[in-house]
This record gives C-alpha cells, structure tokens and sequence, in this order.
C-alpha cells in the first residue's frame, strides 16, 4: 500500500497519462446558490484530480458543471431528487482519439449521470458541460469514447 485518500469515492476513477487520478466523490450538501429549485439535503458528487502521491489538487462540482451550462433544466428529470446526478463514470477524451469526436476537445471528460438517465461532457477548466444527452437508456453506466467515433454505454 502507497497511499490511501478518504473520502466517500464511489464507482469509478481514470488514471490519466501523467499519473493524476480522477475520481468520483459525494458529499451531501444544504444548498446550491444557483440551483436553488432542487430538493435538499442532496447528494452532490464531484470530480476530484489526485496527484500520483494521493494528494488532492482540484475538485469540480457537477452540479457546478450544470449551473455553468445550458443543460440545468435536466435536472429536474431525475429519477431520485435526493440523488440528483449520481455520476457513475468518468473517461477524459484522450489525444490519440479526440479526432473521432471533432465537437469535443481532447482533455474533456466524459460523465454518465445514472439518476438522469444522461451521459455528459464536460470542459473541467470551465467548469461547465459542453454537451449532455438523454437517451432510451435506463439507469446507465460505464460510458466510454471509442475510437471510431461512438460512445458505449451499459445499460
């Protein structure tokens, strides 16, 4: 054992190139200042970016994520309000396949949001979603950037 980092992480993580770790985190929260129509006390998840040593650099609120874009509004279709987002996956869009995606820039993440039944990306520098999407999917998971241009879900 190297190290160890304690938060309430759950479901999945990304090791990138350069060894930082993105993984995903919840916390309960009272309130948002922005979002202020959703139901509270709700579990909030968070991407985190850990350094290869296990130590905490940034972390970026999803619901900070919807705030800062056009997507707010798919929220209110959350199957468990408590639970709003409940991100069960993350992929950052890597280099070598980012010409697949010519909407998105190499670096962004993809997020699978299972209590919306929605899968996002998100530019973490912004802190907002550059693209969402709902689809005949139910309660999804593990959402991935294939190289020839789809994105996989299981659903």
């Amino acid at each position: 054992l190297k190290w160890t980092y304690a938060d309430n992480t759950h479901h999945d993580f990304y090791v990138e190139k350069n060894g930082n770790i993105l993984v995903l985190s919840q916390a309960f929260v009272e309130s948002h200042d922005r979002l202020k129509n959703l139901y509270y006390p709700a579990l909030a998840c968070y991407i985190v970016t850990l350094s290869p040593e296990g130590k905490e650099l940034e972390r970026v609120g999803v619901l900070d994520l919807f705030a800062n874009s056009p997507y707010t509004p798919m929220l209110g279709s959350s199957a468990q309000p408590w639970d709003v987002t409940h991100t069960n996956s993350i992929e950052r869009l890597e280099p070598e396949i980012a010409g697949a995606f010519p909407m998105f820039k190499p670096g962004q993440v993809l997020l699978s949001f299972r209590s919306l039944n929605a899968i996002a990306v998100a530019d973490l520098p912004t802190k907002s979603l550059v693209w969402a999407y709902q689809g005949m999917w139910r309660g999804q998971h593990a959402a991935r950037f294939m190289p020839n241009g789809h994105i996989a879900l299981f659903d």
